[in-house]
């Protein structure tokens, strides 16, 4: 339900979704939501898994569907900073711009 409202909102231009496992039940049935929304959704999906031990064999398989996950929001933050710091002058005016209307 809240992927869905993300998807609808015109507040909300992209998701990042941590999951996170103890390892103590199946987390098949997430990553399979998570993999279909990530390829019918227009708005872009960011997989934050951290349970790279716990649930190796399950993010595996996620990876292999062609999906992409960070193992920890941190590296999520990274990543983002440096594509938003090489993006061009115009597209950072225009980003603040709209953030700035809403």
């Amino acid at each position: 339900a809240i992927l869905e409202y993300c998807e609808t909102s015109p507040e909300v231009d992209a998701m990042a979704v941590i999951f996170g496992s103890p390892g103590l039940t199946a987390v098949d049935d997430v990553y399979e939501v998570l993999n279909e929304k990530i390829g019918t959704y227009k708005k872009p999906i960011y997989a934050i898994l951290p349970s790279v031990v716990n649930v190796k064999r399950e993010i595996q398989e996620f990876l292999k569907k062609g999906n992409i996950a960070f193992h920890d929001e941190v590296l999520f933050g990274t990543a983002l900073a440096k594509v938003y710091n090489h993006t061009s002058e115009s597209q950072k005016a225009a980003v603040s711009c709209h953030q700035d209307f809403r």
